[in-house]
């Protein structure tokens, strides 16, 4: 996949394989990577060096400083990617998703808002997933379904989300971000979880989406294929983008 390495040496290396070597002529266009010191430089838009790996598919994105850290943006989300490179430090990640209404909501629906909050302390720990959320019926206790979806994209409302974020292709409900059904307590929903997924490496949700559902998830249990991709829960009511936290706040 993708790797940002910082080193000693006099030109640290950003190397883009396994098919992802195309992806870097629109990334750098979009001047979408960056590294804590100094700017890419590439013979693609920003005026540097670009050189082709000994790997088939790799391409080496030369900077110009010595200490940049293993961090790079993200990629946006309408090239079809979630990511260019994720954290790989062993230190802390923190991520925030501000949850909204679906902007294809049809009239006399529940309007959900809030924030999901994640933190993991190292690649190799559970990530804590906080769920605050309000805006559904406050007499109603019908549970809604939650899971991480593909793409960060809200261009076409939850819709364009995506299925399932399902990198392993394994069925519902084994993928990383299925966090099942939320009981309302009030109109709201506040729990704190441990989860299986990541804000590491190339299974990292940062750029995915997290999307509440009208209805229960099924748990694969429905007897039907929708069953075993979605747990067949309805529509969209809210959805958000998973993006880094500002470690001040």
């Amino acid at each position: 996949m993708c790797a940002c390495v910082g080193s000693t040496h006099k030109m640290p290396r950003l190397a883009f394989s396994d098919g992802f070597s195309k992806w870097g002529v629109a990334l750098l266009r979009c001047g979408r990577i960056e590294g804590s010191a100094g700017r890419v430089q590439s013979s693609y838009g920003t005026g540097g060096d670009v050189t082709r790996g000994k790997r088939r598919n790799e391409i080496l994105l030369h900077f110009t400083t010595s200490n940049i850290l293993a961090e790079c943006a993200l990629l946006w989300s309408h090239l079809g990617l979630a990511y260019v490179s994720n954290p790989v430090s062993p230190q802390a990640v923190n991520a925030v998703c501000r949850m909204r209404p679906n902007t294809r909501l049809s009239p006399g629906m529940p309007r959900v808002y809030g924030h999901v909050f994640f933190k993991q302390s190292g690649p190799n720990e559970k990530l804590s997933v906080t769920f605050k959320l309000y805006g559904l019926p406050v007499n109603s206790q019908q549970p809604r379904a939650m899971h991480i979806h593909e793409y960060g994209d809200l261009s076409k409302g939850c819709g364009s989300t995506g299925g399932h974020y399902n990198p392993l292709g394994v069925n519902h409900p084994q993928h990383p971000g299925d966090f099942g059904n939320f009981v309302p307590v009030n109109g709201k929903i506040c729990q704190s979880l441990d989860f299986s997924a990541t804000l590491f490496g190339r299974l990292s949700i940062l750029g995915r989406s997290v999307v509440i559902h009208e209805g229960e998830d099924d748990l694969g249990r429905g007897g039907n294929v929708e069953s075993l991709l979605n747990g067949n829960a309805g529509g969209r009511l809210a959805c958000c983008v998973i993006g880094l936290a500002n470690p001040q706040n």
